[in-house]
């Protein structure tokens, strides 16, 4: 429920009767300029219409491509046909020569001239007959001036005389013939004891083989074809033999200039294809076939292709399919411009109903107050957000009896209210109630509620049903304040993860210039004199950078983003580091006083926790103090038993934080460790801090414990687990270990950052090692593939661009399985632990190092 405040009942009064007015204002803004809802009419009928002409374009498409086959596989079977009628001419004509070879054995001179002539004269195709004697001269031919001549050399004779029934020769130019194209068939004639005694030779000329291309075409006329339909003879390779329109016979070799046709004329099948005419560059329909011979004769394999125009097959076509075209637009352009004109007036008219009703349904939403509207027989028609908030959906209500979806109990009788619906619809009056009233919600709860009934009238004054407005009274401070809480404690929440991020963020890249810093400080150091008049400057930039070192560490752990390294500490060394920096935290109005054991004491811990452990209790501490007072930190021994031994009873070391400040109740004690929770004022605090420290203790295996009282401060003990004696804390390598040695193995350095990668490589470099370096992966995988020594080992950054450090290893190891990896990184975040770029286990050196740290880990590595 939404609340109003200082509302009165007046005000619901008032609220009632505008609603009831609400439709006639809403009539007025109609006319307003709104959206068009509709606004998708004219673009459906644009879409049916453009729809309407592809698939006009697809069915156009469609016929036109179904003509091109029909016309092709027309073509290719008139060719077929073609093929089949010349091999069988072609094949009649061997067997005949082979059969007037036979007559020809007993016959003289005269005989054998009037026969030769006879089959000249009965069969025209003949262009030229001769007959020979054993030793090849022409003794008798159809044309005399040939008598005589020796053939015995050619090579149809030769032929011939060797026993060959008939030879064939393929088209050429003869001059027996006149320069007409043909085509040669000879056949040996034989004595009764099949003795050699000459050769019967014909020319068969091409032009009257043409006749059956003719015959072929006029059929494909009369069929409907097109009359413009050329016809080609090609020889085996290609040559053109016969041509119906430029007689280009001898002249053209259409497989050497590539033409599909010809070209597929080879498979042996017959077929059509869509081309570019050679000499028009048209596009053609070309059929093509092959000749393949008759019976044992085995034929020429000439390609026969026929051809049409695409145009002539298509023309006629969309002819006809243009004129349907035009008559269905002359009748669409009508009916489209009506179906627009209705569409935009019924979308007008949409869209001023539209309007109203948006109108009054946003003014309905917009009021605060449960809103439920119902028709004269108390049915619900219409509720608002509210309204459904506290009875039910309103799918599941419109169309029920409004006293059967909401209740409305008298405070004192706890009885339903009834009859107010019939009071309004027959009286026309307004019905209304303060703070005496219940509305029982949806989910049971009671509500303490005004309400106000009134009747919904028309502009003539008819009760068309009646608006009940109710308001929840009840205070919400409580929960207003809760949600407060909530938000800031979220926002804070929030506040402290975003410093997290970027401090982690801005420690990588400060790590790095640290590496260089130190790195050259160091450098610097060795190479020069023990008292020269540098070394105190390079001394204190190293020690510079060890303090930076130790404050970005610091932030990290004040930002909760340190790395987990669990190792052996000296409880003294960390809190003496951490002092001075306590000092400028606390302030020079509060004293700090540090106590630590006389010997050593040694925890296994993670440093940076540990020094988030003091900071946040530090923290505290001084907002405890705000005038000022006394900070002290005690480390101890602790034997005895108690409940900071509640975990084993082992050996503890106490971790004590006092103050002099306000202290706490026992209530806050209570509370004091729990998330979110703070005594501070607003924005001064997350209510996160003790709860860390808390989290910490744990899971370092000890405990925490407060004592504090009101007016005398507070004291934090922290009890953890203490090394056993004889346990060795871990000692950092010597810094200055560069042994300038020459050593056997190899290192490739790889690190998108030049000058830590410089840095490195200028310090193995001088230890003695050969040094190869890469910026990233892909000049890393180069240097890999050039150089065809073995590389021991590989040093990488673990974040770099295209490739990390982990994934460059587990690449490159395929094929240097024995490369050893450290790696190094700025981060310390789980983005490189707990995420699994890197495992547990793995040789990593944390940045900023020392020189003679990165020569220990290298050696530490390499000697695995």
């Amino acid at each position: 429920m939404i609340l109003v405040k200082h509302a009165s009942l007046s005000s619901l009064s008032a609220a009632v009767n505008s609603i009831t007015h609400l439709q006639a204002f809403a009539g007025q803004r109609a006319s307003s300029p709104k959206k068009h809802p509709y606004a998708y009419l004219r673009g459906l009928t644009v879409l049916m219409m453009t729809v309407g002409l592809l698939i006009g374009a697809m069915a156009l498409y469609y016929i036109e491509r179904r003509l091109v086959t029909t016309t092709g596989e027309t073509l290719a079977l008139a060719a077929a046909n073609i093929a089949d009628k010349l091999d069988l001419i072609l094949y009649e004509r061997s067997r005949d020569v082979q059969k007037a070879a036979k007559a020809l054995r007993s016959h003289d001179v005269a005989s054998l001239t009037e026969h030769i002539v006879w089959m000249k004269r009965t069969d025209p195709s003949y262009r030229w007959l001769a007959v020979t004697d054993a030793n090849g001269r022409i003794v008798t031919a159809t044309d005399p001036t040939g008598i005589g001549k020796d053939m015995s050399r050619e090579a149809w004779f030769k032929a011939a005389r060797q026993g060959k029934e008939v030879d064939a020769r393929d088209v050429q130019i003869y001059h027996e013939t006149g320069g007409i194209p043909a085509i040669a068939f000879t056949a040996p004639i034989k004595g009764d004891h099949d003795e050699f005694l000459g050769a019967l030779t014909t020319r068969v000329g091409l032009t009257s083989l043409e006749d059956i291309f003719t015959s072929t075409r006029e059929a494909l006329v009369k069929l409907g074809a097109s009359a413009q339909i050329e016809y080609q003879f090609l020889s085996r390779d290609g040559e053109v033999i016969v041509d119906s329109i430029l007689r280009q016979e001898g002249k053209v070799n259409l497989k050497q200039i590539a033409l599909p046709s010809a070209l597929f004329v080879d498979s042996g099948q017959s077929g059509y294809v869509e081309e570019i005419h050679v000499r028009r560059h048209l596009p053609v329909i070309t059929g093509y076939a092959q000749t393949k011979g008759h019976g044992d004769f085995i034929g020429f394999h000439w390609g026969i292709l026929l051809r049409m125009e695409r145009s002539d097959v298509l023309t006629p076509v969309r002819s006809v399919l243009w004129k349907l075209g035009m008559i269905g637009l002359i009748i669409c352009l009508p009916i489209y411009s009506v179906l627009l004109w209705t569409t935009g007036q019924l979308r007008k008219e949409w869209t001023r109903t539209q309007e109203s009703e948006e109108w009054l349904s946003t003014m309905l939403m917009s009021i605060s107050d449960g809103v439920i509207a119902t028709d004269k027989d108390g049915r619900i028609v219409s509720m608002n957000r509210v309204a459904e908030s506290l009875v039910g959906p309103q799918t599941e209500a419109l169309g029920q009896p409004l006293l059967q979806v909401i209740r409305i109990e008298g405070k004192e009788t706890h009885t339903p209210l009834y009859g107010f619906v019939e009071k309004i619809v027959h009286e026309g009056v307004i019905v209304g109630a303060s703070d005496h009233t219940f509305l029982v919600s949806k989910d049971g709860n009671k509500i303490p509620v005004e309400y106000n009934g009134a009747p919904i009238r028309n502009p003539q004054e008819d009760i068309l049903g009646i608006i009940l407005i109710f308001r929840d009274i009840t205070p919400r401070k409580q929960a207003e304040e809760a949600l407060r809480q909530s938000q800031e404690q979220l926002r804070q929440a929030h506040k402290m993860e975003a410093i997290g991020k970027l401090a982690g963020g801005v420690a990588h890249d400060f790590h790095n210039y640290l590496t260089i810093i130190m790195g050259y400080s160091s450098l610097l150091l060795q190479s020069h004199q023990p008292n020269g008049a540098y070394r105190q400057y390079a001394e204190a930039i190293l020690k510079a950078g060890e303090g930076a070192t130790l404050v970005t560490r610091q932030l990290l752990a004040f930002s909760r983003k340190q790395v987990l390294l669990p190792q052996v500490l000296d409880l003294n060394a960390v809190v003496t580091n951490l002092a001075p920096l306590l000092r400028r935290i606390i302030g020079e109005d509060v004293e700090l006083i540090v106590v630590p054991l006389p010997t050593s004491g040694f925890v296994r811990a993670d440093a940076g926790q540990i020094e988030q452990i003091i900071m946040n209790l530090v923290v505290n501490a001084r907002d405890a103090m705000p005038q000022g007072g006394k900070l002290t930190i005690e480390i101890a021994h602790v034997d005895v038993d108690g409940p900071q031994n509640c975990s084993g009873g082992a050996p503890r070391l106490l971790l004590a934080v006092s103050d002099t400040g306000c202290g706490m109740d026992s209530e806050t004690q209570a509370h004091v460790f729990e998330p979110f929770f703070t005594t501070k004022e607003k924005g001064k605090g997350t209510g996160l801090g003790l709860s860390t420290v808390y989290g910490i203790v744990n899971h370092s295996g000890g405990t925490i414990v407060l004592s504090s009282e009101v007016g005398k401060g507070s004291t934090f003990k922290i009890y953890l687990p203490r090394v056993e004696e004889g346990v060795v804390p871990t000692v950092e390598p010597p810094k200055d270990v560069i042994s300038q040695t020459q050593r056997s193995e190899t290192v490739l350095v790889v690190e998108d950052e030049d000058a830590v990668r410089a840095l490195t490589t200028e310090v193995l470099r001088s230890d003695g090692y050969k040094v190869l370096q890469a910026c990233h992966s892909d000049e890393a995988f180069h240097v890999s593939g050039k150089y065809e020594g073995p590389i021991h080992l590989m040093v990488t950054d673990v974040v770099m661009p295209q490739m990390n450090g982990r994934e460059l290893a587990e690449h490159l190891g395929q094929s240097r399985r024995e490369m050893k990896v450290l790696y190094m990184s700025g981060y310390t975040d789980d983005a490189i632990f707990r995420d699994g770029v890197l495992q547990a286990g793995m040789p990593f050196l944390q940045k900023p190092f020392q020189l003679g740290t990165l020569l220990h880990k290298v050696r530490e590595v390499l000697e695995q």
